[in-house]
């Protein structure tokens, strides 16, 4: 069962750590709020490591080809992918290109059915070579955090991971505090707990690797 936490939660947690209850003078509750986000966003890279891409994996996007196009844009919410793929019969998951292979593979008079390479760039994914319309090509993906609000947000801390959360909030006051000792405390901690979660990684799945190396090329369009 998920250890679900509420952004109240973690901003209460925080101020009891860093022994600061009722200095919210100093410290405004939208302060600790903006220390609980980042502090969340560098627990939730440490979780997508460990607990592996897909079991962030938000709603698979789709996308419609377009005849002479290779160029389309990811979902906003896309962080990290997890696998692109032509969907429907025969289907199968698109490779990387290697550099060796991108001259032939972006010449525009080779063409293709379907593609079989692709390319991430900042908001796209370019698929080649040139391929026809009207396919369904499934982006599997890890998206984004989202910051959490103060009272109605939650954070999802699995197995009491989100202590990560509040050590890092309240190293951020005790810091902004001069108290350099007690934040070097916190970092200590982090760092304990960042190792903890690390050592999940090798068990999520002991009998696969996270990535397969395609050797016998793409579906239907080998090697160049």
């Amino acid at each position: 069962m998920a250890r679900t936490r509420t952004g109240t939660e973690l901003i209460d947690d925080s101020y009891l750590r860093a022994d600061l209850v009722g200095a919210t003078d100093r410290h405004p509750r939208v302060s600790v709020l903006r220390y609980v986000n980042q502090g969340c966003t560098e627990l939730y890279d440490l979780l997508v490591e460990a607990r592996g891409r897909a079991y962030f994996r938000a709603t698979p996007s789709t996308i419609t080809t377009s005849a002479n196009t290779t160029r389309y844009a990811l979902p906003s919410a896309f962080y990290r992918l997890i696998s692109i793929r032509v969907s429907g019969r025969g289907g199968y998951c698109l490779d990387t290109f290697d550099p060796q292979d991108e001259p032939m593979l972006r010449d525009p008079s080779v063409t293709a059915e379907k593609p079989t390479r692709y390319e991430l760039q900042p908001g796209y994914v370019e698929l080649l070579p040139l391929h026809r319309g009207s396919l369904s090509i499934i982006v599997d993906y890890v998206p984004v955090f989202t910051d959490i609000a103060d009272s109605s947000g939650t954070f999802d801390g699995i197995n009491g991971w989100e202590q990560y959360v509040v050590e890092f909030a309240a190293r951020e006051m005790l810091l902004k505090d001069g108290e350099k000792s007690d934040a070097s405390d916190c970092t200590q901690k982090m760092a304990a707990l960042a190792m903890r979660i690390g050592k999940l990684a090798p068990k999520r799945d002991a009998f696969r690797a996270e990535r397969v190396k395609n050797v016998r090329g793409g579906q239907g369009y080998g090697r160049w």
